[in-house]
């Protein structure tokens, strides 16, 4: 492993700064190359070094990004602690989750501190999240993971691979949770969470200063419980269910679906997610809106990370939700 100074720079990062400087005040890369005593080729394996580490960051400001007017709308809405709104470049789930994870990413910087302790609900979005972490000197921090361990093979490597970018690149440690997202008894779960290894990923979940989450739709939640569910659980979640946090199925207040099914999901419970200090949204699309509104209705997040068309439509859920309470009618005492 390449020996690094107090900044945490090796000698090829130090001489990546020095091509940089040079090259984006506006040398050509020959002349970088002529200044630094090598070649044009190293020239432009360094500027790669730079972007590639975070050493070098293109600002792009795109006027959709920056709508005041909507910011306006949203933080009214929902009282919001920061907002980060984008616009993906192409249309396909994999843009927008890229979008996405570069702008949580953005946000998570102003927000994590020295030694703290990031939940983390693992999710396609939310790897993209933690693979648009740049290297930074903010150390000690520890990241725990909030689901358990039974999705597809497919997801549990696309994890996998974040957790060892965030340890590579930042040298955070990171927590897995490796039991049943969904137990299929209570008595399962209990007897699972008095294990050691539970106990410590508990403990590490309740230290959370900092939750990083995204939403779906119940339907495509209980498509990755096969085995756990009956198919009476099924159909009543999807009758209330608008989505869920973290793993809890919730309707369109932020209340919890089927209470059994509840007693049988690992993770935190919703009382100890909502106290938690900073609760990052990380979401968008039209299937995602009704959970999204009531997550952010609820407090379950005081930071959102979305895309303008979905900013968009939760503010007009949020203006329909004040017109139907507006139109009804009080009780009489």
């Amino acid at each position: 492993m390449a020996r690094t100074d107090r900044h945490g720079l090796t000698v090829r990062d130090r001489l990546a700064l020095d091509a940089a400087k040079l090259y984006y005040s506006g040398l050509s890369q020959a002349e970088v190359a002529e200044r630094l005593f090598v070649n044009r080729a190293t020239v432009s394996k360094l500027l790669s070094t730079a972007r590639r580490k975070g050493l070098v960051r293109t600002v792009i400001r795109d006027p959709r990004e920056m709508d005041t007017e909507l910011y306006g709308a949203l933080n009214a809405a929902y009282d919001l602690s920061s907002l980060r709104l984008v616009v993906p470049v192409g249309r396909g789930p994999m843009d927008k989750r890229h979008a996405l994870g570069v702008a949580g990413a953005e946000l998570l910087e102003g927000l994590v501190q020295v030694s703290d302790t990031l939940g983390m609900w693992w999710s396609q979005t939310t790897c993209e999240v933690a693979r648009g972490f740049r290297r930074t000197a903010t150390r000690g921090v520890r990241i725990v993971g909030l689901n358990g361990s039974d999705d597809s093979a497919h997801d549990l490597a696309a994890w996998e691979s974040a957790r060892e970018h965030i340890e590579r690149e930042l040298g955070w440690e990171t927590v897995a949770a490796r039991t049943p997202h969904i137990y299929s008894s209570l008595s399962d779960k209990l007897e699972s969470e008095r294990t050691p290894e539970a106990r410590a990923v508990r403990a590490a979940q309740n230290a959370c200063r900092i939750t990083v989450f995204s939403t779906s739709s119940a339907h495509a939640l209980m498509a990755r419980q096969p085995d756990t569910l009956s198919e009476d659980e099924r159909a009543r979640i999807e009758c209330t269910s608008v989505g869920h946090i973290c793993g809890h199925f919730i309707d369109a207040d932020a209340r919890i679906c089927e209470p059994i099914v509840n007693q049988r999901t690992s993770g935190l419970p919703l009382a100890t997610l909502r106290n938690v200090e900073q609760k990052v949204l990380v979401a968008c699309g039209p299937d995602k809106v009704a959970a999204m509104d009531a997550i952010l209705a609820n407090r379950y997040a005081n930071h959102l990370v979305t895309d303008v068309d979905t900013a968009h439509d939760l503010v007009r859920m949020s203006e329909d939700r004040q017109r139907t309470r507006a139109d009804s009618p009080i009780a009489e005492p």
